[in-house]
């Protein structure tokens, strides 16, 4: 029974390392999946990012646009109702109380493009940070695979050492204790 178990060590060991290594190779290859489906899910991200700053840049410029549409009818109106009451509205008070109209208007229409750049610069660096992230996914996807060939590498190397090393012992006892 032991001279069996000398004789198909180095079998076992053999057999062993193979698996080993299979396991190894398939274990880099899933890692090197996963990490590849999170750089796919980044640059999606990244692209939806990409629409996000578009639309609220629109939408700004359509809220400006609009203000800017409201401050004239505003200013119309004062117009209309300092010529109506017999004023000037070329001069004076009426003067004042239109240009202030037409002040705050712009002031509002300002703010409404800064605040839709402030959001959409936002948006793409978070689309930039989308991207590194993908980059890195990739680049840590590459480095599980290869590990992974690594890992069956040594583990091979291992296997065959110590398939060698078993194949010399049993060698040894069976010429120590001949059958």
């Amino acid at each position: 029974m032991a001279e069996t178990l000398l004789l198909a060590a180095p079998y076992l060991a053999a057999a062993s390392a193979g698996i080993s290594a299979i396991s190894a190779v398939s274990s880099g290859q899933q890692q090197s999946a996963a990490m590849q489906a999170q750089a796919d899910a980044d640059r999606a991200n990244a692209a939806q990012a990409r629409v996000n700053a578009a639309v609220q840049l629109n939408q700004s410029e359509a809220e400006a646009v609009r203000t800017e549409a409201s401050t004239r009818r505003r200013v119309a109106s004062g117009f209309n109702l300092a010529a109506a009451t017999g004023g000037d509205a070329g001069y004076g008070s009426p003067l004042d109380v239109l240009g202030d109209i037409a002040a705050e208007g712009a002031l509002d229409i300002q703010i409404q493009r800064w605040k839709g750049r402030a959001a959409g610069n936002q948006a793409l660096a978070q689309a930039g940070d989308f991207e590194r992230s993908a980059v890195m996914s990739d680049n840590a996807a590459d480095q599980a695979a290869t590990a992974g060939y690594v890992r069956a590498g040594t583990t091979l190397l291992g296997g065959l050492g110590q398939y060698g090393s078993t194949r010399v012992r049993a060698g040894a006892g069976q010429q120590s204790f001949p059958g």
